[in-house]
């Protein structure tokens, strides 16, 4: 059994538009506004909210960690995965989609339970579509969209879907209950990232739930699928831009934390062991697929680190230029302001 966000599309009264094949294609036409209703509202809400009022001072001292990030982007990945890899982890790069799910589909393989985070590169190269015909995937999105559609359409109507789903029970806490049941046998779990520090060739994370913070630590093989735009310099670079995230934008974040490689313990004879109460396997996927380019030219929406899981709405247009996607964006709802770069 797999769900994914888009599975809830098709929830009756759930949204206006579709039929969606994928999680970026129903993203794609939330924030493009061609579709409506409460699943684009909690999307909106929830996934892509914007920066609220912000300190210029911060938000200069962050574009230019950044400014100088994308000066020597090409020396900092070389550095983040000899360190990655000297950590005990995996590095690879990926210059487009396609290749970086193929390294993912070769890292899965078949019969797994994979367990993804919500995040705008691992729903950009299509890992809950690709994956989920061989495999169980399910998407931390879910019960968060669940529990937020419930009041707007009825418990009843969801119940109904959910059960066509395969899910049964009572509806939020049973989902709840399912997910972290699952957690714990999942063997592979797939998140984004916040910042990717050079040197040490650590990753901060901001989940917004408690599902996503599992996910990083339960699975036995945790992949990361990381922007080409997130790299920095240092652990001071990468804590400065996640906080300047936590501290500024419209979400509601309980948790920051770091993770630099597999789990490891040691003994009193300073024996060290990998994997004794966390991921066994540690994979770092730097994804390019258009912003190279893009930070060579400053694009504005790369410039700016994302408020929330994907990009804001206000922004959207130009990042269907940098991914390659088609297609116009008319006018959407917003909710919020990005920073005055590009406001």
């Amino acid at each position: 059994m797999s769900i994914l966000l888009r599975d809830l599309s098709e929830l009756r009264g759930a949204i206006e538009g579709g039929p969606f094949s994928t999680n970026l294609q129903l993203v794609d036409e939330v924030l493009s506004g061609n579709a409506s209703g409460p699943l684009a509202d909690f999307i909106l809400e929830k996934l892509a909210f914007c920066f609220g009022e912000v300190n210029e001072d911060a938000m200069k001292e962050i574009l230019s960690l950044r400014e100088k990030a994308f000066d020597e982007i090409d020396h900092l990945v070389e550095e983040a995965c000899e360190n990655i890899e000297e950590n005990k982890g995996h590095c690879y790069r990926a210059s487009s989609r396609q290749e970086a799910i193929d390294i993912v589909k070769s890292l899965v393989g078949s019969g797994k339970i994979v367990i993804k985070s919500f995040d705008f590169a691992v729903e950009e190269i299509g890992v809950g579509k690709e994956l989920r015909e061989d495999n169980t995937v399910l998407d931390s999105s879910v019960p968060l969209a669940v529990s937020y559609l419930l009041p707007k359409i009825g418990g009843d109507v969801v119940l109904e879907h959910l059960k066509d789903l395969n899910l049964s029970g009572e509806i939020e806490e049973s989902l709840a209950a399912y997910y972290r049941k699952k957690l714990h046998e999942a063997d592979v779990g797939i998140t984004g990232v916040r910042a990717l520090a050079a040197d040490p060739g650590a990753m901060s994370f901001l989940p917004d739930s408690g599902i996503d913070r599992l996910i990083t630590m339960s699975p036995e093989i945790h992949i990361i699928v990381a922007g080409l735009e997130e790299l920095v310099a240092s652990y001071a670079e990468a804590f400065a831009i996640t906080e300047f995230i936590s501290r500024y934008s419209e979400g509601e974040y309980s948790f920051l934390g770091f993770v630099g490689g597999p789990s490891k313990t040691g003994d009193i004879e300073k024996r060290v062991t990998y994997g004794a109460h966390g991921p066994r396997e540690f994979h770092v996927i730097i994804l390019d697929d258009g912003r190279a380019k893009a930070m060579e030219e400053r694009s504005p929406a790369i410039m700016c680190p994302r408020a929330s899981k994907l990009p804001c709405p206000e922004v959207w247009s130009a990042w269907k230029k940098i991914l390659g996607l088609g297609g116009d964006v008319r006018g959407v709802k917003s909710f919020g302001r990005c920073p005055p770069l590009i406001s």
